[in-house]
This record gives C-alpha cells, sequence and structure tokens, in this order.
C-alpha cells in the first residue's frame, strides 16, 4: 500500500529545501568497500589447487592405470560335447 500524497508531499518538500543546489549526491554511510587483490591468498590457493591435482594424478596413475596391463587372459576351454 502506498502513502497519502499529503505525507509525501511534506517530506519531499522538506528534502529538497534542506540540500544545497551543489551538493554532490548522498551516498549511504554503510556502503560495502570493493575488495583489494590478495596476492599471496591467490598464490597459496594455487599452489594448494597445483598440488592437489597432482597427487589425484599420481593416485590415477599408481594405482588405475596400472591395473589396464595386468589383465590376464583367460583361456579358451574345450567343448565337452
Amino acid at each position: 500500500m502506498t502513502s497519502p500524497p499529503r505525507a509525501r508531499g511534506r517530506a519531499g518538500a522538506a528534502s529538497s529545501s534542506a540540500k544545497p543546489a551543489g551538493s554532490q549526491p548522498h551516498r549511504a554511510p554503510l556502503e560495502p568497500k570493493p575488495f583489494r587483490p590478495q596476492r599471496t591468498l591467490f598464490v597459496t590457493l594455487m599452489i594448494v589447487f597445483v598440488l592437489w591435482v597432482a597427487g589425484l594424478l599420481a593416485m590415477y596413475f599408481t594405482t588405475l592405470y596400472q591395473e589396464r596391463g595386468n589383465e590376464l587372459p583367460v583361456p579358451e576351454q574345450p567343448d565337452a560335447r
């Protein structure tokens, strides 16, 4: 529901007369500041990521990849007929 036109008119008139003509727009006092780039955090996280991927590759090649060549051939069984 909207407020009555009289209430908006009074508030609008009071705020427009209080501002000087050449002032800049008012900014909220609790406006969030943008983050600064954290180079050391980025490098640290990148090193952790590379070590994690290297660990995954090492585990893959030491377990699953070697099992491909270790398959024993199944001997053919002669028919019993």
